[in-house]
C-alpha cells in the first residue's frame, strides 16, 4: 500500500497502475467527481472494475450475482467478473428485461450458456427502461449487481454509456451495491483469475449476515 499526494488524482491513479503493471484496478465511484471515474476508465494500462453502494456496514456479504442477459462484447467480459463472484459461493441470477420504453427484449441464451456449470436462475421482468428491471431484480432477491461498460466510448455526457449510468444512479436511490467492469469493447482473453481478488478484497470488508460491524476502537 501506498500513499500519495497529488493535484490530479486520476493521473496518480493511472500512473501506479503503470508503475506497478497492474492486471486490474478496483475503485470507488467517486458520485461528485465524475471526471476522475471518466479519465481512469479512458486511460488505465488494464481493465478496471468501479464499485458503489459498499460504503454501508449494513450491506450483507456477496452471496448472490444478480446479471442482465445483455449483449456485446463489454458485457461478455463482465462475465468473468460474475464467474469469479461465483468461486466465492455466490449464486449467480440472470435477468432478461423487456423495456416498455423502447429497446428489445433481451435474450438470456449467451448468459445461461456462459454460466451452464452454474445452474443459473433466469428471470423475465417488464420495466420501463433495461436499468430500472436490472436494479429492481436486484434490489428483489439481495447481493450484488454486476454489469458491463465499454471502456473505448467517446461519449462526454456518460461517464460508463446510457443504461450502466442509469444503473449506477437508480442503484444508488435503491441502495443496491453495483460493480461495473469496464473492458476495452474488442477485449479478449479470460482474466477470471485478475478479478477473483476483487470477491476477496469485498468479502473482507463486508460482514456476515446477523453479524455487527465495529468501530475502530473496539
Amino acid at each position: 500500500m501506498a500513499a500519495h499526494t497529488s493535484r490530479d488524482v486520476a493521473f496518480d491513479i493511472v500512473q501506479t497502475a503503470r508503475d506497478g503493471e497492474a492486471d486490474l484496478l478496483l475503485m470507488g465511484y467517486p458520485e461528485e467527481r465524475p471526471e476522475i471515474t471518466r479519465a481512469v476508465e479512458y486511460r488505465a494500462p488494464c481493465n478496471v472494475v468501479f464499485s458503489t453502494g459498499f460504503e454501508d456496514p449494513a450491506v450483507p456479504p456477496v452471496d448472490r450475482v444478480t446479471v442482465g442477459a445483455g449483449g456485446g462484447p463489454h458485457h461478455e467480459e463482465s462475465f468473468d467478473l460474475v464467474r469469479a463472484l461465483a468461486r466465492g459461493g455466490a449464486e449467480v441470477g440472470v435477468v432478461s428485461v423487456a423495456p416498455e420504453r423502447g429497446g428489445t427484449v433481451e435474450d438470456a441464451a449467451e448468459a445461461v450458456g456462459a454460466f451452464a456449470d452454474l445452474g443459473v436462475e433466469v428471470t423475465e421482468r417488464e420495466a420501463e427502461t433495461v436499468a430500472d428491471g436490472l436494479v429492481d431484480a436486484a434490489a428483489e432477491t439481495g447481493g450484488v449487481l454486476v454489469i458491463g461498460a465499454s471502456r473505448d466510448r467517446r461519449l462526454s455526457q456518460w461517464v460508463f454509456g446510457s443504461t450502466p449510468d442509469r444503473v449506477v444512479e437508480r442503484a444508488t436511490d435503491a441502495g443496491v451495491p453495483v460493480l461495473v467492469h469496464a473492458a476495452p469493447s474488442g477485449f479478449s482473453g479470460r482474466i477470471e483469475d485478475h478479478l477473483f481478488p476483487v470477491y476477496r478484497y469485498l468479502r473482507g470488508r463486508l460482514p456476515r449476515s446477523g453479524s455487527t460491524a465495529r468501530s475502530p476502537e473496539q
